[in-house]
């Protein structure tokens, strides 16, 4: 029976680690991901950063993101010798190795852990990105199975303080000393951790009745474990810095132009933590082992994820391990285990099924990166073609960028070409990043910018975030009115704007863009208002901009829809076949196929089209036209399923 569960758990084991290298196959789509591998080669190729060497409105004043250098350094190698796929083996490595010293909390019982592991990496994979925030989850892994080793194995004397000492404070220290260096201010969790298991010793000593003479005695080992892991944040070239950054990012204002660094919504909180915070509850409460000491590490981490998205990762993580120690000594389900261990077909069936419901889970995220196409191993370099546009053009003067986009081009520019702005919110101040984000609307604010650093280009995402700007296109919607601006360059999402001044005058007179800008390329809107003597030229305009990016598809669309207007199929089809091998899975580029396909008839292929389009569509299904879909499959034939779509059309009016 033994041997047994022995084989189940390997078998498991090893079935899960191959499940989270599938899951974890996704190209590297974190914007900071760039400025955190050039700060890695500039600290292997120079040593420490003492100066900004990034952005030129940060010229000569200290550089303050130094909390992760060692991640940086890290990432930085793997990138260089590995490329994306070194970041990517990483990346497994890390998130592996976290998950794995989980399992270890329970030996025993890695058969039927791991479905709980797959089910947290399935939740958490939106924060498992290519950073420094990596290693804070495997270090943040280790101090909770240290922490809970220490926990269960009481301090019955002052004698065995030495035991103690090597056997669970020096790795909580040795950890704490990694962590520092590879992400600073985080490793101050531990305290948090360590302070858990004083208090559960503490409480539990006033419950015996413990002498006070032999709880003082023995209190000495904790007091020097939460001291040793306060000092450790010190063994960092960082230094006391580590303390000040940490406070820099719970007072520091910036945090509200970050969403990860924003409360979560009730909603997404409960949608990532809820089955965590039940489970181990429970199997805390079934246990009614150490339940000062664990529910205290499960209620500071379940506040401490209220305060931030990138905090929620922590909880589970808690809650995960709290589980596993709690189930551990619970005899009730031990003896369900053992009670399983005789039925190994049933334990086959269970886990086939709880493994294809996991699956099923893991469906729509699936879905999300087949869609973008970041779903295969690579990095998603979306700004690509407009940096090699300013590498052609050799614009004058100084740049300006919006925040989301300063990382990447940092990383392309440096050192030659430096940033307005980029990822470093903490470096920037308050009072910078609102002046920046202000001049997204605010004319005024744009003016007081470009006089005060001498603007003479502008390199910006105008796609940011459609819920801040739904009434008009950030930048884009003053300097297009703006006399003094021209744009140059434009695609799927970032739009690059010169500023007329003698220096650009042969640029603005071969790439200025006379009848298309951003708000139009990104609402459609380009053919309203425009004269038939321009059709032509707009037409040019829009085959320019599907030629500047290469996986662009915005102007491909707009061409489509042109060429259909004007009666001409077959190129409305060549550029239809273009936009699909780009984007294989947009909807959009479907539903105009079949239009095209329905206007000459050919209604076989069109209900083909439609179909897929329905397909791929993320819309709720009241938005499609289910009635005029019916008209096509009656035309194409197909009585019994254009019957299924009137319904459908009933059914969602």
């Amino acid at each position: 029976m033994l041997e047994y569960r022995k084989q189940l758990n390997i078998a498991a084991f090893i079935i899960t680690v191959a499940l989270i290298g599938w899951l974890l196959l996704y190209k590297i789509t974190s914007s900071d991901f760039w400025w955190h591998v050039k700060a890695g080669q500039v600290l292997r190729s120079t040593g420490w950063i003492h100066t900004d060497p990034f952005a030129y409105t940060r010229e000569g004043l200290p550089y303050l993101a130094t909390q992760s250098w060692l991640a940086q350094v890290i990432l930085s190698m793997f990138y260089d010798f590995g490329s994306a796929s070194g970041v990517i083996f990483l990346r497994f490595l890390l998130v592996a190795l976290t998950f794995s010293v989980l399992l270890l909390i329970d030996r025993r019982s890695i058969w039927p852990n791991v479905f709980v592991i797959l089910l947290a990496l399935i939740l958490l994979r939106p924060f498992l990105l290519d950073r420094p925030q990596l290693w804070t989850f495997l270090c943040f892994s280790l101090q909770l199975f240290f922490t809970i080793k220490f926990i269960e194995s009481p301090i019955s004397s002052y004698e065995n303080r030495t035991k103690y000492l090597i056997k669970y404070l020096l790795p909580i220290w040795a950890v704490q000393v990694l962590w520092v260096n590879m992400h600073g201010a985080a490793a101050l969790v531990t305290v948090a951790l360590i302070g858990a298991a004083f208090l559960g010793f503490l409480v539990e000593d006033v419950r015996s009745h413990s002498p006070l003479p032999q709880t003082i005695l023995r209190s000495w080992i904790y007091l020097l474990a939460i001291a040793g892991a306060l000092v450790t944040l010190l063994f960092s070239p960082n230094g006391i810095g580590n303390l000040a950054y940490v406070q820099n990012l719970f007072s520091d204002q910036t945090k509200e132009f970050i969403v990860e660094w924003q409360a979560p919504v009730l909603s997404r909180y409960l949608q990532v933590t809820g089955v965590f915070w039940i489970l181990a509850l429970i199997s805390l409460l079934w246990s009614r082992k150490h339940t000062i000491a664990f529910g205290t590490i499960l209620i500071v981490f379940g506040l401490f994820a209220c305060t931030a998205m990138r905090h929620l990762p922590l909880f589970v993580l808690a809650a995960v391990a709290i589980s596993f120690a709690s189930l551990k000594h619970t005899t009730g389900w031990q003896a369900l285990l053992t009670a399983a261990d005789r039925h190994k077909m049933a334990i086959l069936l269970l886990s086939a099924g709880i493994l294809a419901a996991l699956l099923g889970l893991n469906r729509m995220t699936r879905i999300h990166l087949i869609r973008s196409g970041t779903n295969t191993a690579g990095i998603l370099e979306q700004y690509t073609s407009a940096y090699d546009f300013l590498e052609r053009t050799q614009p004058s003067g100084h740049m300006f960028n919006s925040y989301d986009v300063g990382s990447y081009l940092l990383s392309r520019g440096y050192p030659d070409r430096k940033v307005f702005v980029d990822g470093r919110n903490v470096d920037y101040g308050y009072e910078f990043l609102r002046k920046t984000m202000d001049a997204a609307q605010d004319p005024s604010t744009w003016k007081q910018l470009e006089e005060e650093f001498g603007l003479t280009y502008a390199v910006f995402n105008y796609t940011p975030n459609r819920e801040l700007y739904a009434e008009s296109v950030p930048y884009a919607n003053h300097l297009d009115r703006n006399p003094d601006w021209a744009l140059v360059y434009i695609d799927d999402q970032i739009a690059v704007y010169f500023k007329r001044i003698p220096e650009h005058t042969e640029l603005i007179d071969q790439y200025e863009y006379h009848f298309i800008n951003p708000e139009k390329l990104d609402r459609g809107t380009v053919f309203q208002s425009i004269a038939q003597e321009n059709v032509h030229a707009l037409e040019t305009e829009l085959l320019r901009v599907s030629r500047s990016d290469a996986e662009g598809i915005k102007a491909l669309l707009l061409l489509v829809k042109l060429y259909f207007a004007s009666n001409l199929p077959d190129d409305a089809l060549r550029v239809l076949s273009k936009t699909m091998e780009r984007q294989p899975m947009h909807y959009e580029a479907y539903e105009i196929a079949g239009q095209v396909y329905e206007k000459a008839g050919r209604y076989e292929e069109a209900v083909q089209m439609f179909t897929k389009s329905m397909q791929y569509s993320s819309h709720l299904d009241a938005s499609y036209d289910y009635a005029r879909f019916a008209e096509v499959w009656e035309k194409a034939g197909h009585a019994k399923k254009a019957e299924q779509f009137r319904r459908k059309a009933l059914l969602s009016q």
